[in-house]
């Protein structure tokens, strides 16, 4: 159906490429499990470092080169139209470790709720998991933090990715949950993109934010781009949650250049449980016949318009005045091949090259005519033969005589 297509091409099955992809990785895998390890001793020693860090500049600048030596780097666009004064930001969904991405690009708190699992380095940020899913007991948790209070106290914004599900950021977004929509007037929305130059993918349905982690520490880099998009304000008191939340998926897919899809979670749930769709059969490959061009025979080839070189009728000719009795097809046919008029010469009387002899004082190629007394077979090859025999004999005697003449005037 419909949401099943658009799941399997939103959410990956897969970890791993197939193809060129998959042989790179065999050959890459020793120096990624290096990089991993290498990446974990050296993720322990910041933890225990920025754990006493204060917030600041100081300490995102750190996270920044850590991260980057860990193979995360952000980038960022268009964070000038980044308003203080809203304090909800929102975005899309695209693994379950980009609250990392977040602090290290913003200053915010990020949150995640109870059925996203645990998520690691949470100690080295400001990060909440909320005991509610969702629904209005999430929204009255949410109240009650210091940062969604009406005096407007505690950190400066609050990150939000309520998409339902990460996905690859590539060609639909998945529906956003209302609970945050229901806090303030307004939001500004962020559209988050990764790349991921070799290795394994982002995420992959039923993972968690341990392996998400696993293989980004596996991965050569991978890049995260923030975008920072305008303020979208509440229409008052007209404008509902379910509201305000579709105009900011529409305002973050815009940007993406997505479409927001109507799966719902009953849809995505039923996907998760379902094996994979099996990738259509190939039909059976049929045989390739390659069309052959008609057998013609001489006379065909003979009415055939020629559009040979001039030195090569030149040659024709020469040969035709020491074998008048060959068609000149035959004769132009070796010249072709050989390019030498003692070579072709030496070809037909040798007999390599089988013709049928033209009848003496008839020109090259001349017309079939009828006959009105025919002889017998015997008699027609009996007469043939000895004309050939003669026609041979003389030819050879012409060719030795050119021959002879032609020896002597070198050795002069």
């Amino acid at each position: 159906d419909t949401a099943r297509k658009a799941l399997d091409t939103a959410i990956a099955r897969n970890r791993l490429n197939i193809g060129l992809n998959g042989l790179l990785f065999i050959v890459y895998a020793p120096v990624g499990f290096l990089l991993v390890v290498f990446r974990v001793f050296l993720a322990l020693q910041a933890v225990l470092i920025l754990v006493v860090v204060a917030e600041g500049v100081l300490k995102r600048l750190m996270l920044r080169i850590i991260f980057l030596v860990l193979g995360i780097a952000v980038t960022t666009s268009e964070f000038e139209r980044r308003d203080r004064k809203a304090k909800i930001l929102v975005g899309n969904k695209l693994s379950f470790f980009d609250y990392i991405a977040l602090h290290l690009a913003i200053d915010c708190y990020t949150v995640s709720t109870k059925d996203e699992g645990s998520s690691p380095l949470t100690t080295v940020f400001p990060h909440h998991t909320f005991r509610w899913k969702d629904g209005d007991g999430l929204v009255k948790e949410a109240r009650e933090r210091p940062m969604f209070d009406e005096e407007g106290r505690g950190p400066i914004s609050y990150a939000v990715q309520p998409e339902c599900h990460p996905t690859n950021g590539c060609s639909v977004l998945l529906p956003f949950s209302s609970w945050p929509f229901a806090l303030e007037q307004s939001v500004q929305p962020l559209a988050l993109s990764a790349t991921r130059f070799f290795g394994p993918r982002l995420t992959v349905a039923g993972s968690n934010g341990w392996m998400d982690l696993f293989w980004t520490l596996f991965s050569p880099i991978t890049i995260f781009h923030i975008r920072m998009l305008p303020v979208v304000h509440k229409n008052g008191d007209t404008d509902s949650a379910e509201d305000f939340c579709h105009r900011v998926e529409q305002e973050i897919a815009g940007a993406l250049g997505l479409t927001v899809s109507n799966i719902k979670s009953a849809d995505l749930k039923k996907w998760l449980s379902q094996p994979p769709t099996p990738p259509p059969p190939h039909p059976p490959a049929q045989a390739t016949t390659i069309p052959q061009g008609p057998v013609i025979t001489a006379a065909e080839f003979a009415s055939l318009p020629q559009s040979y070189p001039s030195g090569i009728e030149l040659m024709v000719q020469q040969v035709a005045t020491v074998l008048p009795h060959v068609p000149h097809t035959i004769i132009r046919k070796d010249l072709l091949a050989t390019r030498s008029v003692d070579v072709t010469v030496a070809n037909i009387l040798e007999g390599h090259v089988a013709f049928v002899p033209l009848p003496q004082g008839a020109p090259p190629t001349p017309p079939a005519k009828p006959s009105v007394s025919r002889p017998s077979s015997l008699q027609r090859h009996a007469s043939l033969e000895e004309r050939k025999k003669a026609l041979f004999a003389e030819a050879r005697r012409w060719y030795l005589e050119k021959r002879t003449a032609k020896g002597k005037r070198d050795s002069y």
